[in-house]
């Protein structure tokens, strides 16, 4: 039988964090395999913003940052 997986998202949030540590705790007890996922999409309101987003303004490296973050304190 193959293993299970358990996807938990994160946001760097209290809760966020505390679906990930019950998540891990979860995969250990059941050998699961565990992924954290991390979602972001531009607000509709920046839309309407002037000039715009800023070029040095990387929505990938914060998302990755905060995952990696939330990794770490879990």
């Amino acid at each position: 039988m193959a293993g299970g997986r358990i996807v938990v998202g994160v946001d760097g949030s209290g809760p966020s964090l505390k679906a990930l540590k019950w998540a891990a705790g979860q995969a250990a007890l059941t050998g699961d395999a565990l992924h954290a996922v991390i979602s972001w999409e531009y607000p509709a309101s920046w839309a309407t913003l002037m000039p715009g987003v800023p070029p040095e303004f990387d929505p990938e490296r914060l998302a990755k940052q905060i995952l990696d973050q939330s990794l770490a304190e879990a």
